[in-house]
């Protein structure tokens, strides 16, 4: 029975030793890709923002009939 709780607790510290190495890998990688974002902030945000803009307006547009189709106040009215 001590075996099974050394090997459990031996398994915990393994798992926590990778899960803190995965995420300091993780953070580095992390770090290089913001810092490639930053430095090119000025360059790309126009487009960024153009693109991003687009995005919302096609959502908007996809989107809008299926929750104006789906609300609780449409169903109400219908009924009447």
């Amino acid at each position: 029975m001590v075996e099974i709780g050394e090997f459990i607790i031996f398994l915990k510290n393994y798992f926590l030793s990778r899960l803190i190495s995965a995420g300091q890998i993780f953070e580095g990688i992390k770090d290089i890709i913001v810092a490639f974002l930053i430095v090119k902030r000025g360059k790309y945000s126009s487009s960024f923002l153009n693109t991003s803009f687009l995005m919302i307006v096609a959502a908007a547009i996809v989107g809008g009939p299926i929750i104006a189709e789906n609300t609780f106040f449409t169903v109400i009215e219908q009924s009447k």
